[in-house]
């Protein structure tokens, strides 16, 4: 992996050496998935892992899709249940597809986590250390949803004890399996959050720094143009 790519894993919130959580995402049956694997279709790799072009099809990701890739990108996170993360080999696009449950609490980052709000794009609007841009329509896959950009306006030196991982000052948004998701003081990234994919809410993020943001953004964008929903 190339510097940048496993700068923005470890950002993500992982151990520097992959295979302290290096469970494979194709392990374990059942779940989200459930469509047959043809030559063409991929499950994903343990994390760390590169994606070889073509395909791919969730397994326990919920709600299940598939999405295609081109060279250059990597597993960042063990697929779960509540997120599917993509980091680029050589640059500085970081993509996920996040079932959030958990959250933590904007006026008291250091405290008890919080359910995800029913209204993910009100409470990120509204979240008072983001900056955050009006939304606008957007669909991914057939399904409507809103999309904004947003940066960290008041990001913190501390942040919750489980939070081990915040490389510089950040915003701490969200718990996922194995890991977490913050805006630090020097990123930017693009939310899109679907109205309703099989009956959830699904909230995808991509970008990176935010020096290279408007170069992250039409990558991305060519991975989220072949998102496919199962049942869809």
């Amino acid at each position: 992996m190339g510097r940048e790519a496993l700068a923005h894993v470890l950002r993500l919130g992982l151990l520097a050496s992959f295979v302290v959580l290096a469970m494979g995402a194709c392990g374990g049956g059942g779940g989200g998935g459930g469509a047959q694997q043809g030559p063409e279709t991929h499950a994903m790799p343990k994390q760390g892992k590169p994606l070889t072009p073509g395909k791919y099809q969730t397994k326990v990701f919920e709600p299940g899709m598939s999405f295609s890739v081109g060279k250059g990108w990597t597993a960042a996170l063990p697929e779960s249940p509540d997120v599917v993360a993509l980091a680029e080999q050589n640059g500085p696009t970081l993509i996920g597809f996040l079932n959030v449950e958990k959250v933590y609490d904007p006026s008291d980052p250091e405290g008890p986590l919080k359910p995800a709000p029913d209204d993910m794009v009100g409470w990120l609007q509204d979240h008072p250390r983001l900056d955050v841009e009006p939304p606008s329509r957007v669909s991914v896959g057939g399904i409507s949803g809103q999309q904004f950009d947003a940066i960290a306006s008041d990001p913190t030196n501390g942040g919750p004890k489980d939070l081990k991982y915040c490389s510089e000052p950040c915003v701490p948004l969200f718990l996922i399996t194995n890991s977490n998701f913050w805006v630090g003081k020097s990123e930017k990234y693009r939310f899109i959050v679907l109205d309703d994919v099989e009956g959830q809410e699904v909230t995808i993020f991509f970008g990176g720094p935010a020096v290279e943001f408007d170069e992250a953004l039409p990558k991305a964008q060519k991975v989220l143009d072949t998102v496919k929903w199962e049942g869809g």
